[in-house]
């Protein structure tokens, strides 16, 4: 996620050859999803820098938090997110699934993308009765992608209308997000960091929204201004003893919010003339409670 920056150098020069610098090629080969990444921009990695580099580029040493008023801007211009997804529909990386095209005539996609070590979901299958039951004719898909490749992470994260999700390091797929998905972020007690992840989910076009259980801590605590880097990180320190806790969020409070994510979807492609799912017909009907 750290090296997502680099598509807006990269396609700010689109005539010359990307190399990525880098210590060591470890520092960026451990990870099948960096890998994954680089290669989807073209990238090439190196360990010195080549001697007919035209221009150079350096990463921010203290990108922002996520917190309010500090939020993450993970490229420089709006429409690099938009082209590194159609990059990635139109590439022949290795085994590259078809990317599922929308019809008229389809039932809705929600997917519930879920987490096997911390921030999981406490009530996961009665979240997943209760969804069944609020949209009985959508095809859920509730999965991890502790087992996927970036191929198959970008694939099932674009293929979605509806997606609901812990926070965690998985949602940097919300870059493959298709154009008015509607994407739930929800957040451990005392670790509200809306800036970060949704805002690759807004840039590639999705609709987003947060669940967290503190409404007074979301909008005070942490300050949205007036901290030193130094308090900063010292306060990230103090949260990350809550990050790890289950997610006890009620079915009853993800129907709710199904029904709000929902209507923005529909909003958002009558607004942009796109195909639309059968629930957004003239009624929207979801059976969620008041």
């Amino acid at each position: 996620k750290n090296l997502l920056p680099c598509w807006s150098f990269f396609s700010a020069h689109k005539r010359l050859k990307p190399v990525l610098l880098v210590e060591s090629p470890a520092l960026v080969g451990s990870s099948s999803w960096t890998r994954g990444l680089l290669e989807l921009m073209g990238c090439e990695i190196a360990t010195s820098l080549p001697p007919a580099c035209a221009i150079v580029g350096t990463l921010r040493a203290f990108p922002p938090t996520g917190w309010p008023s500090n939020e993450m801007r993970w490229v420089s211009t709006p429409s690099d997110l938009p082209s590194l997804a159609g990059r990635f529909e139109r590439s022949s990386l290795g085994s590259l699934p078809a990317m599922p095209q929308p019809s008229g005539a389809r039932s809705i996609r929600v997917g519930l993308l879920l987490r096997t070590g911390g921030r999981r979901f406490a009530f996961e299958q009665e979240i997943v009765a209760r969804i069944r039951e609020a949209l009985p004719r959508a095809r859920l898909n509730a999965t991890t992608f502790d087992n996927l490749s970036f191929i198959e992470q970008a694939a099932w994260l674009h293929s979605h209308d509806l997606i609901l999700s812990a926070h965690g390091a998985q949602n940097m797929n919300f870059i493959f997000a298709r154009k008015c998905a509607s994407i739930l972020e929800v957040f451990p007690p005392r670790y509200y960091l809306p800036g970060f992840y949704l805002t690759a989910a807004q840039a590639a076009g999705a609709v987003t929204f947060v669940a967290f259980s503190n409404a007074e801590e979301a909008r005070t605590n942490p300050p949205a201004s007036g901290l030193s880097k130094k308090d900063e990180r010292q306060a990230y320190k103090s949260r990350r003893r809550s990050r790890h806790a289950a997610l006890e969020i009620s079915p009853e409070s993800m129907a709710r919010a199904l029904q709000l994510m929902l209507k923005a979807h529909c909003d958002c492609v009558r607004r942009g003339r796109l195909a639309a799912p059968l629930q957004c017909g003239k009624d929207i009907s979801m059976s969620a409670t008041q």
